[in-house]
């Protein structure tokens, strides 16, 4: 955590980890542990928008996985950032035993078990919940969360085939998007790549409700990447530096981060090749293939280009920013690059 915010602050995501950690080792976790643990290991991207700190350290998933190995000695593996609401899947978690951590605007909390109501008329259920930052509230029906939650963080003591994966963290103004070597892409309300996700991370200080959330953070986290060259997009949602921090893992677990840097206006279009393998201590290699700091806007685009693309509005501090992300237009041109390129 930021030594200028405590745990009681803005550690929902930390505690929450320790919480769940806790219940799987059947001993108490300190949040205090798993923070400087963390704070040592690479387990926090730092938030830094336009060259002003935000007081905010983003949690990187896969590291509270790899504290609960290293440290702790379970077999703890990170599955999957779900940015979306799936209570089939978290069902299927809490009915084999297995808490789940939960997103809520601005706050995580651990979901412990499916709480059932019979009624004459049918019947209705929430989720009883462990609240890091209330203890008072014990479900989701309270009046905070109106039984609803925006997402889950995923953790199985599964062993996958490979422990590889890859996170990106953007520092605004700009939102990314991934495609992997067979075509599929993961990006904002767009998630094809098995075991993706993407989520903007955004912290409300508990010991202060009046105070205005954090900036929103986007996040890509990819688990079990296939090897190959993956095509990533950076598209400004404003004007200013951007920094892109990237956290990539070999298929023992073994972690090393790499960063971009760039400039972006409403709009622009970065894109580069990550070419990742998991092999045991390789390194990616990122090379950039375009920049442009051109606006893209609505009016601006063919009708052939606007019928192949997704909008996509964002409201960040207020003002709501419109970005246009063209997926299958730039499907179809790798796809038609590809083409040419064989011949």
């Amino acid at each position: 955590m930021n030594p200028q915010v405590t745990i009681q602050q803005k550690g929902c995501a930390l505690t929450s980890s320790a919480m769940l950690l806790s219940y799987l080792a059947n001993k108490t976790v300190s949040p205090q542990d798993l923070n400087n643990w963390l704070g040592n290991n690479s387990g926090y991207a730092n938030v830094t928008i336009s060259g002003q700190n935000h007081g905010q350290y983003t949690l990187i998933w896969e590291k509270v996985a790899q504290y609960a190995r290293n440290v702790l000695g379970l077999q703890v593996y990170y599955n999957s950032t779900k940015s979306a609401r799936n209570d089939t899947q978290l069902n299927q978690y809490l009915s084999s035993g297995f808490p789940v951590v939960l997103a809520e605007p601005g706050h995580f909390v651990v979901a412990t078990c499916q709480n059932v109501n019979v009624t004459g008329f049918g019947y209705n259920y929430t989720y009883n919940i462990a609240d890091p930052g209330h203890m008072s509230r014990v479900n989701l029906n309270n009046t905070s969360y109106n039984n609803s939650y925006t997402g889950m963080r995923l953790f199985s003591t599964v062993k996958p085939p490979s422990l590889g994966s890859m996170t990106a963290t953007a520092h605004s103004p700009v939102y990314m998007t991934i495609t992997n070597p067979a075509g599929e892409i993961t990006g904002p309300n767009i998630s094809e790549i098995p075991n993706s996700g993407y989520s903007l991370e955004s912290l409300q200080d508990d010991t202060n409700p009046a105070a205005p959330l954090d900036p929103p953070t986007p996040m890509l986290d990819l688990v079990m990447p296939m090897n190959g060259t993956y095509t990533f997009d950076v598209v400004g949602t404003g004007s200013g530096k951007y920094t892109i921090d990237f956290l990539f893992f070999d298929n023992v677990g073994n972690s090393y981060p790499e960063q971009l840097n760039g400039t972006a206006t409403l709009g622009s279009l970065d894109v580069y090749d990550i070419n990742y393998t998991d092999a045991t201590g390789s390194h990616v290699q990122i090379t950039q293939i375009l920049s442009t700091t051109e606006s893209v806007t609505n009016s601006g685009l063919s009708s052939s280009v606007q019928s192949n693309g997704t909008l996509s509005t964002y409201l960040v501090g207020g003002v709501v920013l419109i970005a246009i992300i063209v997926v299958s237009a730039i499907v179809m041109i790798r796809r038609r690059k590809t083409t040419l390129g064989q011949q």
